[in-house]
Protein backbone atom coordinates (compact mmCIF):
# COMPACT_ATOMS: atom_id res chain seq x y z
CA UNK A 1 0.00 0.00 0.00
CA UNK A 2 1.63 3.30 -1.41
CA UNK A 3 2.33 5.91 1.21
CA UNK A 4 -1.15 8.14 1.52
CA UNK A 5 -1.17 11.43 0.14
CA UNK A 6 2.06 10.13 -1.89
CA UNK A 7 0.92 11.03 -5.90
CA UNK A 8 2.36 8.97 -8.61
CA UNK A 9 3.33 10.96 -11.50
CA UNK A 10 4.23 9.14 -14.76
CA UNK A 11 8.37 10.18 -16.09
CA UNK A 12 8.11 12.53 -19.23
CA UNK A 13 11.45 11.02 -20.82
CA UNK A 14 11.44 13.05 -23.73
CA UNK A 15 8.75 15.78 -26.06
CA UNK A 16 7.84 14.76 -29.61
CA UNK A 17 7.62 18.41 -31.69
CA UNK A 18 6.91 19.96 -34.41
CA UNK A 19 8.03 23.19 -34.25
CA UNK A 20 11.35 25.18 -33.15
CA UNK A 21 12.24 28.52 -31.92
CA UNK A 22 12.73 31.36 -33.82
CA UNK A 23 13.98 35.30 -33.67
CA UNK A 24 14.42 36.74 -30.15
CA UNK A 25 12.13 39.54 -29.73
CA UNK A 26 11.15 41.29 -26.38
CA UNK A 27 7.52 41.90 -24.63
CA UNK A 28 5.93 45.45 -23.65
CA UNK A 29 7.34 44.35 -20.16
CA UNK A 30 10.43 43.41 -21.39
CA UNK A 31 10.55 40.38 -21.04
CA UNK A 32 12.93 38.23 -23.92
CA UNK A 33 11.44 35.42 -25.44
CA UNK A 34 11.98 33.48 -29.23
CA UNK A 35 9.04 33.21 -31.14
CA UNK A 36 7.79 29.86 -32.49
CA UNK A 37 8.13 28.92 -36.05
CA UNK A 38 6.01 25.99 -37.03
CA UNK A 39 8.16 22.95 -39.16
CA UNK A 40 6.52 19.96 -41.69
CA UNK A 41 8.13 17.09 -39.48
CA UNK A 42 8.79 15.97 -35.99
CA UNK A 43 11.57 16.47 -33.53
CA UNK A 44 12.28 14.22 -30.86
CA UNK A 45 14.16 15.95 -28.41
CA UNK A 46 15.04 15.52 -24.60
CA UNK A 47 13.92 17.49 -21.64
CA UNK A 48 17.61 18.68 -21.02
CA UNK A 49 18.80 22.60 -23.02
CA UNK A 50 21.48 23.47 -24.38
CA UNK A 51 23.37 26.77 -24.15
CA UNK A 52 21.32 28.58 -27.01
CA UNK A 53 18.21 26.98 -24.31
CA UNK A 54 17.05 24.83 -27.14
CA UNK A 55 16.13 21.54 -26.28
CA UNK A 56 18.24 18.77 -27.15
CA UNK A 57 17.58 16.38 -29.90
CA UNK A 58 17.19 12.57 -28.56
CA UNK A 59 19.86 11.10 -30.67
CA UNK A 60 19.60 7.30 -29.55
CA UNK A 61 15.78 7.69 -29.91
CA UNK A 62 16.24 8.97 -33.23
CA UNK A 63 18.56 6.08 -34.22
CA UNK A 64 15.67 3.64 -32.62
CA UNK A 65 13.34 4.70 -34.56
CA UNK A 66 15.16 5.10 -38.21
CA UNK A 67 15.95 1.07 -37.49
CA UNK A 68 12.01 0.60 -37.05
CA UNK A 69 10.31 -0.25 -41.13
CA UNK A 70 7.27 1.44 -40.04
CA UNK A 71 8.70 4.97 -39.73
CA UNK A 72 7.89 7.63 -42.24
CA UNK A 73 10.24 9.88 -43.58
CA UNK A 74 9.69 12.75 -46.36
CA UNK A 75 11.82 14.11 -48.88
CA UNK A 76 14.20 15.51 -46.55
CA UNK A 77 14.55 11.79 -44.48
CA UNK A 78 12.74 14.47 -41.70
CA UNK A 79 10.81 11.88 -39.62
CA UNK A 80 6.63 12.56 -40.31
CA UNK A 81 6.02 9.24 -38.98
CA UNK A 82 6.87 7.78 -35.34
CA UNK A 83 5.76 3.76 -34.56
CA UNK A 84 4.00 4.23 -31.01
CA UNK A 85 2.24 2.26 -28.61
CA UNK A 86 -0.67 4.36 -26.90
CA UNK A 87 -0.89 3.21 -22.44
CA UNK A 88 -3.99 2.91 -21.64
CA UNK A 89 -7.61 1.97 -23.64
CA UNK A 90 -9.33 5.49 -22.47
CA UNK A 91 -9.05 8.21 -24.90
CA UNK A 92 -9.37 10.69 -22.07
CA UNK A 93 -6.28 9.14 -20.44
CA UNK A 94 -4.46 8.58 -23.68
CA UNK A 95 -5.40 12.27 -25.19
CA UNK A 96 -6.82 14.53 -22.30
CA UNK A 97 -7.92 18.00 -23.17
CA UNK A 98 -9.36 21.43 -22.01
CA UNK A 99 -9.61 24.52 -22.90
CA UNK A 100 -6.43 26.93 -21.82
CA UNK A 101 -5.90 30.55 -21.51
CA UNK A 102 -2.52 32.36 -21.57
CA UNK A 103 -1.72 35.96 -21.29
CA UNK A 104 2.04 36.93 -20.99
CA UNK A 105 3.62 33.64 -20.36
CA UNK A 106 0.60 32.89 -17.56
CA UNK A 107 -2.31 30.38 -17.51
CA UNK A 108 -5.21 32.52 -16.92
CA UNK A 109 -7.97 30.05 -17.22
CA UNK A 110 -8.54 26.55 -18.18
CA UNK A 111 -11.83 24.54 -17.99
CA UNK A 112 -13.16 21.38 -19.73
CA UNK A 113 -16.57 22.84 -21.35
CA UNK A 114 -18.38 22.60 -18.67
CA UNK A 115 -17.04 25.10 -15.75
CA UNK A 116 -13.53 26.92 -16.16
CA UNK A 117 -11.31 27.99 -13.10
CA UNK A 118 -9.40 31.10 -13.48
CA UNK A 119 -5.75 31.60 -11.97
CA UNK A 120 -6.84 33.19 -9.05
CA UNK A 121 -9.85 30.18 -7.70
CA UNK A 122 -12.75 31.76 -9.62
CA UNK A 123 -15.45 29.52 -11.56
CA UNK A 124 -16.28 30.75 -14.66
CA UNK A 125 -18.53 29.33 -17.68
CA UNK A 126 -17.09 27.49 -20.32
CA UNK A 127 -16.63 27.65 -23.25
CA UNK A 128 -17.13 31.22 -23.14
CA UNK A 129 -16.51 34.27 -25.98
CA UNK A 130 -13.33 34.00 -25.77
CA UNK A 131 -12.90 30.56 -27.82
CA UNK A 132 -14.57 32.42 -30.97
CA UNK A 133 -12.62 32.81 -33.57
CA UNK A 134 -13.28 36.59 -34.20
CA UNK A 135 -11.88 36.65 -30.95
CA UNK A 136 -9.09 39.49 -30.71
CA UNK A 137 -9.04 39.56 -26.84
CA UNK A 138 -5.35 39.21 -25.46
CA UNK A 139 -6.77 36.70 -22.97
CA UNK A 140 -7.97 34.55 -26.16
CA UNK A 141 -8.78 30.53 -25.73
CA UNK A 142 -7.86 27.53 -27.48
CA UNK A 143 -8.41 24.54 -27.38
CA UNK A 144 -5.10 22.20 -25.36
CA UNK A 145 -4.75 18.52 -25.92
CA UNK A 146 -1.39 16.26 -24.84
CA UNK A 147 -0.72 13.08 -26.47
CA UNK A 148 1.23 10.15 -23.96
CA UNK A 149 2.78 7.60 -26.01
CA UNK A 150 5.63 5.00 -25.99
CA UNK A 151 7.74 5.39 -29.13
CA UNK A 152 8.62 1.64 -30.13
CA UNK A 153 12.07 0.44 -29.06
CA UNK A 154 12.29 3.00 -26.49
CA UNK A 155 12.56 2.07 -22.24
CA UNK A 156 9.38 0.76 -20.89
CA UNK A 157 8.90 2.87 -17.63
CA UNK A 158 8.30 6.61 -19.10
CA UNK A 159 7.00 7.82 -21.96
CA UNK A 160 7.40 10.70 -24.77
CA UNK A 161 4.57 13.62 -24.88
CA UNK A 162 3.07 15.37 -27.98
CA UNK A 163 1.52 18.79 -26.97
CA UNK A 164 -1.02 20.35 -29.25
CA UNK A 165 -3.34 23.50 -29.50
CA UNK A 166 -4.44 22.91 -33.14
CA UNK A 167 -8.24 22.26 -33.37
CA UNK A 168 -7.51 20.15 -36.65
CA UNK A 169 -4.95 17.94 -34.79
CA UNK A 170 -7.35 17.68 -31.62
CA UNK A 171 -10.04 16.76 -33.42
CA UNK A 172 -8.25 14.33 -35.94
CA UNK A 173 -6.26 12.16 -32.83
CA UNK A 174 -10.06 12.17 -31.15
CA UNK A 175 -11.55 10.95 -34.13
CA UNK A 176 -9.05 8.52 -34.80
CA UNK A 177 -8.23 6.70 -31.05
CA UNK A 178 -12.24 6.46 -31.35
CA UNK A 179 -12.46 4.54 -34.37
CA UNK A 180 -9.78 2.79 -33.59
CA UNK A 181 -10.97 1.45 -30.12
CA UNK A 182 -14.41 0.75 -32.18
CA UNK A 183 -12.93 -1.74 -34.29
CA UNK A 184 -10.62 -3.54 -31.79
CA UNK A 185 -13.77 -3.57 -29.23
CA UNK A 186 -12.62 -1.11 -26.89
CA UNK A 187 -9.09 -2.01 -27.64
CA UNK A 188 -6.15 0.87 -27.45
CA UNK A 189 -3.39 0.26 -25.33
CA UNK A 190 0.21 -1.19 -26.42
CA UNK A 191 -1.39 -1.78 -30.33
CA UNK A 192 1.33 -0.84 -32.97
CA UNK A 193 -0.11 2.43 -34.13
CA UNK A 194 1.40 5.44 -35.64
CA UNK A 195 2.04 8.84 -35.48
CA UNK A 196 1.84 11.19 -38.42
CA UNK A 197 1.91 14.69 -39.46
CA UNK A 198 0.42 15.29 -43.30
CA UNK A 199 0.03 18.91 -44.91
CA UNK A 200 -3.61 20.57 -45.26
CA UNK A 201 -4.81 23.44 -47.27
CA UNK A 202 -6.17 26.27 -45.65
CA UNK A 203 -7.14 29.76 -45.54
CA UNK A 204 -6.10 32.61 -43.19
CA UNK A 205 -8.86 34.03 -41.29
CA UNK A 206 -7.15 37.60 -41.48
CA UNK A 207 -5.88 37.44 -45.04
CA UNK A 208 -8.02 35.38 -46.46
CA UNK A 209 -4.74 34.39 -48.29
CA UNK A 210 -4.60 30.36 -49.14
CA UNK A 211 -2.07 28.60 -46.89
CA UNK A 212 -0.42 24.89 -45.95
CA UNK A 213 -0.67 23.97 -42.33
CA UNK A 214 0.61 20.33 -40.77
CA UNK A 215 -1.79 18.49 -38.73
CA UNK A 216 -1.14 15.68 -36.59
CA UNK A 217 -3.17 12.44 -36.04
CA UNK A 218 -3.43 8.70 -35.19
CA UNK A 219 -3.33 5.60 -37.47
CA UNK A 220 -2.88 1.91 -37.99
CA UNK A 221 -0.72 0.30 -40.52
CA UNK A 222 -3.04 -1.47 -42.51
CA UNK A 223 -7.01 -2.28 -42.98
CA UNK A 224 -10.00 -2.59 -40.85
CA UNK A 225 -9.91 -6.51 -40.81
CA UNK A 226 -5.94 -6.75 -39.98
CA UNK A 227 -6.66 -4.10 -36.86
CA UNK A 228 -9.10 -6.46 -35.66
CA UNK A 229 -7.36 -9.27 -36.35
CA UNK A 230 -4.18 -7.57 -33.88
CA UNK A 231 -6.42 -6.58 -31.70
CA UNK A 232 -7.84 -9.82 -31.23
CA UNK A 233 -4.28 -11.63 -31.34
CA UNK A 234 -3.17 -9.42 -28.49
CA UNK A 235 -6.61 -9.97 -26.72
CA UNK A 236 -5.44 -13.66 -26.26
CA UNK A 237 -2.53 -13.43 -24.93
CA UNK A 238 -3.37 -10.86 -22.36
CA UNK A 239 -6.79 -12.26 -21.21
CA UNK A 240 -5.85 -11.16 -17.60
CA UNK A 241 -4.18 -7.63 -18.06
CA UNK A 242 -7.40 -6.47 -19.76
CA UNK A 243 -9.30 -8.14 -17.10
CA UNK A 244 -7.58 -5.69 -14.72
CA UNK A 245 -7.02 -2.73 -16.84
CA UNK A 246 -10.02 -0.67 -15.63
CA UNK A 247 -8.04 -0.69 -12.18
CA UNK A 248 -5.18 0.14 -13.63
CA UNK A 249 -6.92 3.14 -15.43
CA UNK A 250 -8.56 4.46 -11.70
CA UNK A 251 -4.72 4.63 -10.91
CA UNK A 252 -3.34 6.43 -13.62
CA UNK A 253 -5.86 9.08 -13.16
CA UNK A 254 -4.17 10.03 -10.63
CA UNK A 255 -0.86 10.37 -12.60
CA UNK A 256 -2.92 12.22 -15.24
CA UNK A 257 -4.21 14.82 -12.70
CA UNK A 258 -1.05 15.25 -10.85
CA UNK A 259 0.84 16.11 -14.43
CA UNK A 260 0.94 19.96 -13.36
CA UNK A 261 3.51 22.09 -15.39
CA UNK A 262 6.07 23.88 -13.85
CA UNK A 263 6.71 27.68 -14.16
CA UNK A 264 9.22 27.27 -16.99
CA UNK A 265 6.96 24.41 -18.63
CA UNK A 266 4.34 26.69 -18.43
CA UNK A 267 6.19 29.94 -20.17
CA UNK A 268 7.56 27.49 -22.64
CA UNK A 269 3.87 26.49 -23.42
CA UNK A 270 2.81 30.06 -23.60
CA UNK A 271 5.60 30.72 -26.22
CA UNK A 272 5.09 28.31 -28.51
CA UNK A 273 1.26 28.30 -28.83
CA UNK A 274 0.00 31.68 -27.25
CA UNK A 275 2.91 34.08 -29.35
CA UNK A 276 0.29 36.51 -30.44
CA UNK A 277 -0.89 37.00 -26.73
CA UNK A 278 2.42 38.37 -25.67
CA UNK A 279 2.70 42.02 -26.95
CA UNK A 280 6.17 42.77 -28.42
CA UNK A 281 8.05 46.24 -28.84
CA UNK A 282 11.24 45.59 -30.56
CA UNK A 283 13.41 42.47 -32.09
CA UNK A 284 17.14 42.52 -30.77
CA UNK A 285 19.07 40.47 -33.25
CA UNK A 286 19.09 39.89 -37.12
CA UNK A 287 18.32 42.73 -39.97
CA UNK A 288 14.44 41.72 -41.34
CA UNK A 289 13.67 39.61 -37.88
CA UNK A 290 10.78 42.40 -37.23
CA UNK A 291 9.18 41.28 -40.44
CA UNK A 292 10.57 37.64 -39.54
CA UNK A 293 8.59 38.30 -35.92
CA UNK A 294 5.64 39.50 -37.85
CA UNK A 295 5.34 36.40 -39.90
CA UNK A 296 6.14 34.00 -37.23
CA UNK A 297 3.61 35.04 -35.29
CA UNK A 298 0.92 35.08 -38.02
CA UNK A 299 1.86 31.26 -38.06
CA UNK A 300 2.62 30.79 -34.36
CA UNK A 301 -1.03 29.40 -33.70
CA UNK A 302 -2.02 26.70 -36.27
CA UNK A 303 -5.47 26.35 -34.34
CA UNK A 304 -6.06 30.36 -34.99
CA UNK A 305 -5.34 30.31 -38.52
CA UNK A 306 -8.01 27.48 -39.20
CA UNK A 307 -10.85 28.08 -36.95
CA UNK A 308 -13.35 29.46 -39.95
CA UNK A 309 -12.70 26.09 -41.09
CA UNK A 310 -13.18 23.48 -38.31
CA UNK A 311 -16.84 24.60 -36.98
CA UNK A 312 -19.01 21.97 -38.62
CA UNK A 313 -21.46 24.04 -40.70
CA UNK A 314 -25.40 24.32 -39.23
CA UNK A 315 -26.87 22.71 -42.72
CA UNK A 316 -26.55 19.49 -43.18
CA UNK A 317 -26.31 18.34 -46.35
CA UNK A 318 -22.64 19.57 -47.30
CA UNK A 319 -21.52 17.69 -44.61
CA UNK A 320 -23.48 14.77 -45.14
CA UNK A 321 -23.05 14.77 -48.70
CA UNK A 322 -19.55 14.31 -48.08
CA UNK A 323 -19.58 12.15 -45.92
CA UNK A 324 -21.76 9.64 -47.66
CA UNK A 325 -19.00 9.68 -50.47
CA UNK A 326 -16.06 8.00 -47.56
CA UNK A 327 -15.85 4.93 -47.06
CA UNK A 328 -18.50 3.13 -44.81
CA UNK A 329 -17.38 2.08 -41.56
CA UNK A 330 -18.84 -1.19 -40.62
CA UNK A 331 -19.11 -1.09 -37.05
CA UNK A 332 -18.24 -4.26 -34.37
CA UNK A 333 -21.20 -5.37 -33.00
CA UNK A 334 -21.38 -5.30 -29.08
CA UNK A 335 -18.85 -2.53 -28.61
CA UNK A 336 -19.07 -0.25 -26.23
CA UNK A 337 -17.88 3.03 -27.44
CA UNK A 338 -16.84 5.52 -24.68
CA UNK A 339 -17.29 9.18 -26.05
CA UNK A 340 -15.75 12.35 -25.09
CA UNK A 341 -17.62 15.04 -23.79
CA UNK A 342 -18.67 17.63 -25.41
CA UNK A 343 -18.61 21.32 -23.96
CA UNK A 344 -22.11 22.80 -23.15
CA UNK A 345 -22.96 26.23 -23.51
CA UNK A 346 -25.11 26.12 -20.17
CA UNK A 347 -24.37 24.95 -16.22
CA UNK A 348 -27.46 22.87 -14.49
CA UNK A 349 -27.16 21.78 -11.02
CA UNK A 350 -29.12 18.51 -10.34
CA UNK A 351 -31.09 21.08 -8.11
CA UNK A 352 -32.33 23.08 -10.95
CA UNK A 353 -32.44 20.89 -13.74
CA UNK A 354 -36.37 19.87 -14.57
CA UNK A 355 -37.82 16.68 -14.45
CA UNK A 356 -39.58 17.11 -16.89
CA UNK A 357 -38.14 18.50 -20.54
CA UNK A 358 -40.33 21.69 -21.89
CA UNK A 359 -41.59 21.09 -25.27
CA UNK A 360 -39.49 24.04 -26.83
CA UNK A 361 -36.57 22.18 -25.99
CA UNK A 362 -37.27 18.51 -26.68
CA UNK A 363 -35.61 17.57 -29.65
CA UNK A 364 -36.61 18.35 -33.34
CA UNK A 365 -37.46 16.08 -36.10
CA UNK A 366 -34.65 17.37 -37.99
CA UNK A 367 -32.45 16.76 -35.84
CA UNK A 368 -33.87 12.99 -35.30
CA UNK A 369 -33.60 13.16 -39.26
CA UNK A 370 -30.13 14.17 -39.33
CA UNK A 371 -29.14 11.07 -36.30
CA UNK A 372 -31.29 8.24 -38.45
CA UNK A 373 -29.43 9.20 -41.69
CA UNK A 374 -25.89 9.44 -39.76
CA UNK A 375 -26.80 5.66 -38.40
CA UNK A 376 -27.89 3.78 -41.28
CA UNK A 377 -26.28 5.69 -44.30
CA UNK A 378 -22.99 6.67 -43.08
CA UNK A 379 -22.17 4.51 -39.81
CA UNK A 380 -24.28 1.63 -41.11
CA UNK A 381 -24.76 0.73 -37.70
CA UNK A 382 -27.44 -1.81 -37.35
CA UNK A 383 -26.48 -3.32 -33.82
CA UNK A 384 -29.06 -2.10 -31.33
CA UNK A 385 -27.06 -2.89 -28.31
CA UNK A 386 -23.52 -0.85 -29.73
CA UNK A 387 -25.98 2.02 -30.79
CA UNK A 388 -27.47 2.25 -26.94
CA UNK A 389 -24.07 2.41 -25.80
CA UNK A 390 -22.79 4.85 -27.96
CA UNK A 391 -25.37 6.90 -26.54
CA UNK A 392 -24.35 6.12 -22.90
CA UNK A 393 -21.15 7.10 -23.51
CA UNK A 394 -22.58 10.60 -24.51
CA UNK A 395 -23.06 10.81 -20.60
CA UNK A 396 -25.89 12.62 -20.79
CA UNK A 397 -28.30 11.17 -17.87
CA UNK A 398 -29.57 7.42 -17.01
CA UNK A 399 -32.94 8.87 -18.61
CA UNK A 400 -31.62 9.41 -21.83
CA UNK A 401 -32.03 5.92 -23.66
CA UNK A 402 -32.52 6.55 -27.07
CA UNK A 403 -32.50 9.59 -29.20
CA UNK A 404 -36.23 10.97 -28.34
CA UNK A 405 -35.04 10.95 -25.30
CA UNK A 406 -32.49 13.84 -25.74
CA UNK A 407 -33.35 18.09 -25.76
CA UNK A 408 -32.21 19.73 -28.57
CA UNK A 409 -28.83 20.85 -27.20
CA UNK A 410 -28.09 17.66 -26.56
CA UNK A 411 -29.21 16.50 -29.94
CA UNK A 412 -26.73 18.90 -31.14
CA UNK A 413 -23.94 17.67 -29.85
CA UNK A 414 -24.79 14.35 -30.40
CA UNK A 415 -25.36 15.25 -34.32
CA UNK A 416 -21.51 16.71 -33.90
CA UNK A 417 -20.11 13.65 -32.43
CA UNK A 418 -21.54 11.54 -34.58
CA UNK A 419 -19.87 13.68 -37.93
CA UNK A 420 -16.82 13.65 -35.97
CA UNK A 421 -16.38 9.78 -36.18
CA UNK A 422 -18.26 9.40 -39.23
CA UNK A 423 -15.59 11.92 -41.22
CA UNK A 424 -12.59 10.13 -40.27
CA UNK A 425 -10.11 10.12 -43.37
CA UNK A 426 -9.10 6.39 -43.91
Amino acid sequence: MPVKGLMPGLMEVGKIKIGIKGDMVKSKDGNEFRLPQKIDHFRIVKNERDENDDYILDDQIIEIIKDNPAAVYNKEMNIIGIPIRLLYNEIDLVFPTQYVSYVNGKLSCSGNGIKGVTRDGREVVCPCKRLDGAYTGKDKCKISGTLSCIIEGSNVGGCYKFRTTSINSARYILSSLMLIKAATGGLLSFIPLRLVINPKKTIIPTTGAPTTIYVVTVEFQGGIDQLQKKALEMGKERVSLIENMRDIEIEARKIVSSDADTDREEKEFAEEFFPENIETTEVTSGKDNVKKADKAKEAGSEAVKTTVKTEPAKKEDPLLGHARKAKAVKPVENVEVVMPVEPTKTIESEQTKPAVIAASDKIKKDQLKVILDLKVNMLKINDQKAWASLIKGMKFGKDVKKANDMTALQGDKFIETLKALADVPF
